[in-house]
């Protein structure tokens, strides 16, 4: 498994994992709010995510990444 990179997980410390939906779409981490509690939480959506298909500078958390919404 990859690391999760940096950019997500400074948005799971900053969001409540029992109202909030985590989508990657292109490069994109959207996070929006939920009107019940999801199916998993942040975290484990986010542990359960294959991030092998990124390339290397979108894992990079010097580099630029994906776009948190």
């Amino acid at each position: 498994m990859m690391p999760i990179p940096s950019k997500i997980t400074r948005a799971l410390s900053l969001t409540p994992a029992t109202e909030m939906r985590l989508e990657v779409q292109k490069g994109r981490i959207i996070v929006t709010p939920c009107e019940r509690p999801p199916e998993y939480s942040l975290q484990q959506l986010v542990s359960m995510t294959d991030f092998s298909d990124r390339d290397a500078a979108w894992l990079d958390g010097e580099a630029e990444g994906a776009e948190l919404v």
